[in-house]
């Protein structure tokens, strides 16, 4: 417990410049040094890098992915496997004449937490095989973290999304059979 002394001594030049570096450091690292946007603007920007690394897949463009993707991300594939920044754009590359690609984002929703957002989405995707075509729907779930001036994905995990084959009904005979 302080006593009336303690807090009524005088300091030494040395306390009081010590005292003020710790103090200046704590002022200047609450302050933030870049702003990020408003929730509508940061949405839409965010749904906007998602959709250009998304369409660069299909592209074989491998640009976008280490300016939207920090090099050291957590990326866990539908499959469970965790992959890094070098894993996926490594695997980015031109699709053959036979097959094709596309990826609609869709149900995009963001919630900033001052330098980090957490965005949720519906990847929506329709592939081209050989003449025929597949659909598959993922939700995936992004971690961004706003760092010198610009937002990168540090964290993504994706999850297929299973649908139920449309139902039909029999007659009894069938079912009998």
């Amino acid at each position: 417990m302080l006593s009336p002394t303690h807090i009524s001594r005088s300091w030494t030049r040395r306390e009081l410049l010590a005292l003020g570096a710790v103090v200046s450091g704590v002022v200047e690292f609450s302050t933030p040094q870049n702003t990020p946007q408003p929730a509508t603007e940061l949405s839409t920007l965010l749904r906007s890098h998602t959709q250009q690394l998304l369409d660069a897949i299909a592209a074989g463009n491998r640009a976008p992915w280490p300016r939207f993707v920090a090099e050291y991300v957590v990326f866990l594939a539908e499959d469970g496997s965790r992959e890094s920044q070098a894993d996926l754009i490594n695997e980015i590359r031109v699709l053959p004449p036979e097959i094709w690609g596309r990826i609609r984002v869709t149900g995009y929703d963001v919630v900033r937490h001052d330098r980090v957002a957490v965005a949720t989405y519906i990847a929506d995707e329709d592939e081209g095989y050989y003449g025929q075509v597949i659909h598959a729907r993922y939700r995936s779930t992004d971690a961004w973290l706003f760092s010198n001036g610009a937002w990168q994905m540090i964290a993504s995990q994706v999850l297929a999304l299973r649908d139920d084959p449309p139902a039909i009904e029999l007659a009894p005979p069938a079912l009998d059979a």
